[in-house]
């Protein structure tokens, strides 16, 4: 079996680099995104309190302005979140389709074009 010579060499750890790199954004992306829904930001955390204070009003009163209220609050509370997770998915699409996938085409390209035939 043939050994690399030492810019393949470095090809192929350039590449595993990448991956690696690729790898850990991906993990990040997806644990913001989890940790969002768990511990939404702080506006999304006020509507949400809103929400439960109209709901609890409604119950209380029954009146239907209070529950267009609360049907208005819980449409801004899903507005809220899928504006959140839509950013970060956004960014991970960004980051991972649109920089680090085309690098590591290339440098794949680079190291399987210019590998000898034995």
């Amino acid at each position: 079996m043939k050994s690399m010579s030492e810019l393949e060499r470095a090809g192929v750890d350039l590449a595993n680099y990448v991956l690696i790199l690729i790898g850990v954004i991906a993990v990040l992306l997806l644990g913001i995104i989890a940790t969002s829904e768990f511990f939404p930001p702080p506006e999304v955390g006020t509507i949400d309190r809103l929400v439960q204070q109209a709901t609890k009003q409604y119950l209380a009163a029954s009146s239907p302005e209070t529950l267009q209220r609360a049907n208005e609050l819980t449409g801004r509370l899903l507005e809220a979140r899928r504006a959140s997770r839509d950013f970060w998915v956004t960014v991970g699409q960004f980051l991972l389709l649109n920089l680090l996938l085309p690098v590591l085409t290339a440098i794949l390209g680079y190291i399987f074009g210019s590998s000898k035939k034995v």
